[in-house]
């Protein structure tokens, strides 16, 4: 009997016959190990951050003597009103929102509460900001190649600071990459090829399966602002430190000594 000849499958055939029951404790167990990678799958800057979201409405609600979980929808429309009036961003409401529901949900209460007024309260709010000519996304201005000379001509290339910061601004342009992927990369994730550099990025925001991508740098023709150059310049510098793997860009102390990494946070006083 070919494929085109099998008779379907009623629906009712699939289904296991498995007889209904309660659930026990083991049922709603979860061990250690489970409750750690639980927690890893938020990656910590946006855990921080809605631990944070969730210690603000929680403090909000004691002062206004309101129930955080389970709360109303009465509750969280007032409190969004109350973002609103202390001139919050859109984004930052958005969050705040999305927490509250969060907490709801591992509570188990999925569908707790409506956040159909507190919607409708931020959108007002949108609207409101639009109208006064504000922004409701903010938008950092771009750096274009002239502005990105005139950065590098200010680093020092006859040290290792002035050759990391040279290939962090290059990396920074050509990848639009974020502080946290580029201070992620490590030596093997950066090649060269004829065409100039393939950088591998292993995780990102926005890539939460962490699933990787590999993107084509091409070489360039300022000696200054070309990838290649400012790659090479740079690994040869750790390898005269005797730094032949691990992280790419690392952090450097006022004596000159390279340190093991470099933090994200520490990116923007450079």
């Amino acid at each position: 009997m070919t494929h085109a000849e099998l008779e379907p499958v009623a629906e009712a055939e699939l289904v296991v016959d498995v007889p209904l029951a309660g659930h026990t404790d083991a049922d709603l167990y979860l061990s250690p190990v489970t409750r750690r990678r639980l927690v890893d799958g938020q990656r910590p800057n946006t855990r921080r951050a809605y631990t944070r979201q969730w210690q603000d409405f929680t403090r909000w609600c004691a002062s206004a003597g309101r129930v955080p979980l389970v709360c109303t929808a009465e509750t969280l429309a007032e409190y969004v009103a109350e973002l609103c009036e202390d001139g919050r961003a859109p984004a930052t409401i958005d969050q705040a929102i999305a927490v509250v529901r969060a907490a709801h949900r591992t509570a188990g209460h999925p569908k707790t509460p409506d956040t159909g007024p507190a919607l409708l309260v931020l959108r007002g709010y949108r609207r409101e900001r639009a109208e006064d000519g504000q922004r409701n996304q903010r938008q950092a201005p771009p750096v274009l190649i002239p502005e990105l000379r005139r950065m590098i001509e200010g680093c020092d290339l006859s040290t290792p600071r002035g050759l990391r910061d040279r290939l962090l601004l290059v990396l920074g342009l050509a990848l639009m990459g974020r502080r946290s992927e580029l201070v992620a990369l490590m030596l093997p994730d950066v090649v060269v090829t004829a065409e100039g550099l393939e950088v591998t990025i292993r995780t990102s925001k926005t890539d939460k399966d962490s699933r990787g991508e590999t993107i084509a740098i091409p070489a360039g023709t300022h000696p200054l602002t070309n990838p290649v150059a400012a790659w090479s310049e740079w690994v040869a510098c750790l390898a005269e430190h005797g730094i032949m793997d691990g992280r790419l860009l690392r952090r450097i102390d006022r004596h000159g000594n390279i340190g093991e990494s470099l933090s994200a946070g520490r990116v923007n006083t450079i």
